[in-house]
């Protein structure tokens, strides 16, 4: 038989495993819901910028909500995000993912790109189909909706 001690440590220690537990399913779920699409295609040296991180950009890699992307005069990338969006960025181009909502089961939706500069190609996924009001590209000189299917912008430097 179990001293009075014993007990109330192990009870102790399995109150800490349960907390432990939920608190990396939660860690989980909030690392999961981060995650907004992957690299399909790179070529050159493209890099996704991950806080004050360089992270070089390789097929693969998984996107989180407010990664950069940055291409250098000979590189090329190429991803998808989970709804099905298609973004490609040409040479020197800069592209941050800053809002991706996609809930389809809760009816919400919302997407918003900043490019910086450069030129990207966009082909709309799920959430313009589902919400066409939901999407949009913020550029230095202005806003694009995304209401279509395709589309095409080039951004010069001043």
């Amino acid at each position: 038989m179990l001293k009075l001690g014993a007990m109330r440590a192990i009870i102790g220690l399995s109150r800490g495993l349960a907390l432990g537990l939920l608190m990396l399913a939660c860690l989980s779920g909030s690392a999961q819901d981060a995650f907004v699409g992957s690299v399909k295609i790179s070529t050159g040296q493209p890099q996704v910028i991950r806080g004050s991180e360089a992270i070089p950009a390789t097929p693969g890699m998984r996107l989180q909500l407010k990664d950069s992307l940055r291409t250098g005069p000979e590189s090329r990338i190429g991803v998808i995000l989970r709804d099905g969006t298609r973004i490609s960025l040409g040479p020197d181009s800069e592209l941050a993912l800053e809002t991706f909502l996609f809930e389809p089961g809760k009816g919400e939706f919302g997407l918003l790109l900043k490019l910086f500069r450069g030129v990207a190609a966009f082909i709309s996924g799920k959430i313009v189909e589902l919400s066409p009001d939901s999407a949009t590209v913020d550029t230095p000189v202005g806003i694009i909706g995304l209401r279509g299917t395709k589309f095409a912008v080039a951004l010069g430097a001043r």
